[in-house]
């Protein structure tokens, strides 16, 4: 050899501008990551709050259109009262159907609950005694408005007992809370089954 020595590797230098450069690289890496797992959590909880309001909607529309009444049978009926309660609206709805998940005839209620805002639903079988249970349907509910259409005029009660036949339509609205804001849906119902 001629006295030469050549050092395989690299310097100190070229080193730590590697890792600087691995260093913004992974950060970028990571930012990106979480922002976009956060972005993904926010999205999964809006579709779920809005499959929660949209399972609701369809059970309670195939219950309408399943309405039933008999005019001369007292256990049938069909009634509204509108309802308000500190400037919130709060429907009661009160009927008999041949409702989608159970044999025979039932008896329907929605309620918002007045402390909690929680829409409730009970269902019983109108002949037997006792008192149905009560399931809280929806939670952060602003608003539960139900009403019928009286010759092209939406109107927020109605009862049987006076009309003696189910109305032509059922206007559902639901207010509620999502992501700090109130949102609110609504759908129109025809009842299917005549007495």
């Amino acid at each position: 050899m001629n006295g030469i020595n050549y050092k395989k590797g690299f310097t100190l230098i070229e080193v730590l501008i590697a890792i600087g450069i691995l260093s913004i690289v992974l950060l970028s890496v990571y930012g990106t990551f979480f922002s976009v797992n956060r972005a993904v959590r926010f999205a999964d909880s809006r579709v779920y709050r809005l499959r929660e309001i949209r399972i609701f909607f369809d059970m309670i529309r195939k219950e309408i259109e399943s309405a039933y009444l008999d005019p001369k049978d007292s256990r049938t009926f069909f009634g509204i009262k509108d309802r308000d309660i500190f400037g919130v609206q709060a429907s009661e709805l009160k009927f008999t159907s041949f409702v989608p998940y159970s044999a025979g005839l039932h008896y329907v209620e929605y309620g918002l609950d007045r402390k909690k805002l929680t829409l409730n639903k009970k269902i019983g079988v109108p002949w037997e005694a006792g008192t149905p249970e009560k399931v809280a349907v929806l939670n952060d509910v602003m608003g539960f408005k139900v009403e019928t259409d009286n010759s092209g005029k939406w109107i927020g009660t109605y009862d049987t007992g006076f009309t003696k036949r189910l109305p032509s339509a059922v206007r559902v609205t639901l207010k509620f809370r999502m992501d700090g804001k109130v949102m609110m849906l609504e759908e129109t119902i025809i009842p299917r089954l005549r007495g």
